[in-house]
């Protein structure tokens, strides 16, 4: 006789009422109820007070699978060529793509097992190509419609042609080909596994932030140089990150053995109008750490408010792009190492007494904060004033040489796109104008120090503030039940009465 096979049904029906578990009889009797008038309350914010734990057993097996559980697992982080753009990417790194009606189509044939290899994993590598020539590509059955100009499109296919020849491990670029796309780089042989990185992924990372094509190439002078495609803005950051790159893995590669500054190779097609290039300016080997932050943040805070190429080479910053943005980004990061001594010279660099004109400068908004709301401002260790430079692509602080002359605070605001500025000055007006509420405040941020609101319609605010807030506490009970008011409730008695 077989072995009959299990089924959840039938061992419950084999099961008597009086052996079967205390939840199994739960769960069956229960009838569905109403739903009551605190549903809405116990699962605010996706908390489910009456099964425990937020959101219920969904949520709950996710924490555990995202290592918020005992036996948690550490989530995998997200691939970095997936994530979406910088939304602070500068507009010229790349060049934009055709519009709804293109110039010109052209479709470039391929084969069946190249078609994979120039796609990419979820069309990422195409994405990359389009983004370097100027181009729009998709895939159009066994090949490539390409759209753009007619000089885009023949840069998109010569792009396709050296992607191809990665497969075969040997990639020959001639320069004439590529007079104004191209910057050959010299990388030591010991540091070439460590720019690729683990299955490229470190020149991977690097294409998508300056929007270029790079690959170890074959030319007639040279033996596996560095070949850099793309845009004069995008090949000269992608230049300066890996040149950072190769010094710290490869000391005094390119900074002089003397400490002398490192030289930067830029194409005569780059340098027609006279107006692009590198400035440097030496720092102290103390003071990298903090002009480079944490991950790299205060840098990168520093080159999109700037609108300048900054890296770090040794102990040489430099800035790259126009003569304009080379001057505010080493503006900004001098006022940046001025913090450090408690004073901030408006001269960039010049550290004497001499009163600061910021209105000299047309790449500021300045605010006059409440001097008890700076302390808010600012946040933790600086906490709120970080995130709101991260959020708008500002460079903030305070001007402390008038602190204590006037009730209000100077407050400066840096960026060289104005959208970003009114941006930042729209989440100060929110901070202090949350503060001023909440400790019954009637001060405001102003864009001159003499400048207030009237004090009748902040008074006028705040009692209405306070009125609804007590309306909100009033209008539930100690047990949670809501409750009418007692003189509400006295009418009704007496009406009761009569």
């Amino acid at each position: 006789m077989g072995r009959r096979s299990y089924s959840p049904a039938r061992r419950h029906r084999s099961r008597s009422p009086r052996r079967r578990s205390r939840r199994d009889r739960y769960t069956r009797s229960r009838s569905p109820r109403r739903r009551g008038r605190y549903d809405d309350y116990n699962n605010r914010d996706g908390r489910d007070r009456r099964r425990g734990g937020y959101g219920g057993r969904d949520n709950y097996q996710g924490r555990r699978r995202d290592g918020g559980g005992r036996r948690g697992r550490r989530s995998p982080s997200p691939d970095p060529l997936h994530q979406p753009l910088d939304k602070f990417r500068h507009p010229s790194i790349s060049l934009e793509p055709p519009e709804s009606d293109p110039e010109d189509s052209v479709k470039m044939s391929l084969e069946q097992e190249e078609i994979a290899y120039v796609f990419g994993r979820m069309g990422s590598t195409k994405d990359k190509l389009g983004r370097v020539s100027g181009t729009h590509i998709e895939l159009r059955g066994s090949g490539l419609l390409i759209e753009g100009s007619t000089e885009r499109i023949e840069k998109a296919k010569k792009y396709v042609r050296i992607l191809l020849a990665q497969r075969h491990g040997i990639v020959d670029v001639d320069p004439r080909d590529h007079p104004d796309d191209l910057t050959l780089m010299q990388i030591p042989t010991d540091c070439k596994g460590f720019v690729t990185g683990r299955n490229g992924a470190t020149l991977r990372q690097i294409e998508r932030e300056s929007a270029t094509l790079m690959t170890f190439c074959r030319t007639e002078k040279d033996n596996e140089p560095l070949a850099v495609f793309g845009t004069r803005r995008g090949r000269l950051y992608a230049q300066l990150k890996i040149m950072s790159i190769v010094e710290g893995k490869h000391e005094n590669w390119f900074v002089g053995k003397d400490g002398e500054k490192p030289d930067v190779e830029i194409i005569d097609a780059d340098m027609e109008d006279d107006n692009w290039g590198v400035s440097w300016l030496k720092l102290e080997a103390d003071m990298v750490g903090y002009a480079l932050g944490r991950g790299g943040e205060t840098r990168i805070k520093l080159e999109i408010a700037s609108g300048c190429i900054i890296q770090y080479i040794g102990l040489w910053a430099a800035f790259a792009g126009r003569k304009d943005q080379q001057e505010r980004g080493k503006t900004y990061l001098t006022w940046l190492l001025e913090q450090q001594n408690g004073h901030v010279s408006g001269h960039g660099g010049d550290r004497s007494d001499a009163k600061i004109l910021w209105k000299n400068r047309d790449d500021v908004k300045i605010l006059w904060v409440p001097e008890d709301s700076v302390g808010y401002v600012t946040g933790v260790k600086a906490k709120t004033l970080r995130n709101l430079e991260t959020k708008t692509g500002t460079f903030c602080f305070f001007d402390k040489s008038n602190m204590g002359r006037k009730k209000k605070e100077e407050m400066l605001i840096f960026s060289w796109k104005k959208e970003h500025r009114d941006a930042a000055a729209e989440e100060v007006y929110l901070i202090v104008d949350f503060h001023q509420r909440k400790t019954g405040g009637n001060q405001t941020v102003s864009e001159h120090p003499e400048e207030s609101r009237s004090k009748s319609a902040s008074r006028s605010r705040s009692r209405s503030y306070s009125k609804h807030s007590k309306r909100s506490r009033g209008s539930r009970s100690r047990s949670g039940s809501y409750s009418r008011s007692p003189s509400r409730s006295r009418s009704v008695s007496t009406k009761r009465e009569k």
